[in-house]
């Protein structure tokens, strides 16, 4: 891992490129919204695209310019995979009938369990559309990721109970790795380096940030549901309990702890993605960047930083 002093610089440049990619991101989606015209039902893809951390999008475009690109020439790869990501969740609020999303009131609670579902359906094939200028080998990526994550919702809302605690790793690749995964191969499509080996790197690289990212969330919604903020736990963040009981009699420490090795093994493989040494540092520290700014709400962030300090 990297050391203090340059962890701090390197914080500081990652939160800043986090920070303009969001403005771009959230600049294109409202344009995108704008020319669904009213047949489009915008309103309601206004209100499910709204939010968010933007994280899959912020890798898009990160990965794009770590490979010598614009991130005019990645913004729309960007604002695809946050428009199938916004439309997963809609659907997947109605599934689980979650009536909070983002802070605010879910779609189908506000527009109705219709328009949500047709508004969600509209923005897969309006991503599709505007990942087409990569290339087939992007829209082959894109058709293979939202496949993953459908089956990974199926086996989440459907399946779970009959799911062993084992299972709970393959589930979180589906239903949350694909997406990442799909983030570094559009980021790095966008430029002109397009050699298989480093796809296979990126997809390895992604579906750790995936795990990371999932189990962050879970654990922070679990400690919020032992606190009481949270009335109820999800199939899936119960899964996750009982995978977390069969590492630690103590569900937090054992994810905090498997956090830390997975940042550590996520990190690694940066040295193996060719980038320029500056962005080999920033890449190193996506994992920790990511991983605390999920566990914050769950108040965990400081937990999961001393077991970095202490885990070498």
């Amino acid at each position: 891992m990297l050391k203090a002093e340059e962890a701090l610089h390197v914080e500081a440049r990652l939160y800043e490129e986090w920070l303009e990619a969001r403005d771009l991101i959230e600049s294109r989606i409202a344009e995108t919204i704008e020319r669904l015209g009213s047949d489009g039902l915008p309103e309601v893809a206004r209100y499910i695209s709204e939010g968010g951390k933007r994280f899959r999008g912020f890798l898009v475009i990160l990965t794009a310019k770590a490979y010598g690109a614009r991130p005019e020439d990645a913004v729309d790869a960007a604002v695809a995979i946050e428009l199938v990501q916004a439309a997963s969740l809609a659907i997947d609020d109605i599934v689980d009938v979650d009536k909070i999303r983002r802070n605010r009131k879910a779609s189908w609670l506000v527009h109705g369990i219709g328009k949500t579902v047709l508004s969600s359906l509209l923005l897969i094939p309006v991503a599709q559309r505007m990942v087409e200028k990569l290339g087939v080998r992007a829209l082959y990526h894109v058709i293979r990721a939202w496949e993953a994550t459908v089956r990974g919702e199926i086996l989440d809302v459907f399946l779970v109970d009959e799911l062993k605690p084992e299972d709970y790793l393959e589930l979180v690749r589906l239903k949350t790795g694909s997406l990442f995964k799909l983030s570094l191969i559009l980021g790095y499509l966008s430029s002109e380096r397009k050699t298989d080996n480093k796809i296979r790197l990126l997809e390895a690289y992604g579906d750790k940030l995936g795990i990371l990212y999932q189990i962050a969330d879970d654990l922070a919604d679990y400690a919020r549901y032992v606190r009481g903020e949270k009335e109820k736990l999800d199939p899936g963040e119960k899964l996750y309990l009982k995978w977390a009981l069969q590492q630690d009699e103590n569900p937090i420490r054992a994810g905090l702890q498997y956090l830390a090795h997975q940042t550590r093994e996520t990190a690694a493989i940066t040295e193996k993605l060719g980038l320029h040494e500056e962005y080999t540092l920033i890449y190193k520290y996506i994992p920790v960047f990511m991983t605390r700014k999920m566990l914050e709400e769950g108040g965990l962030h400081n937990q999961y930083e001393e077991l970095l300090k202490t885990k070498q």
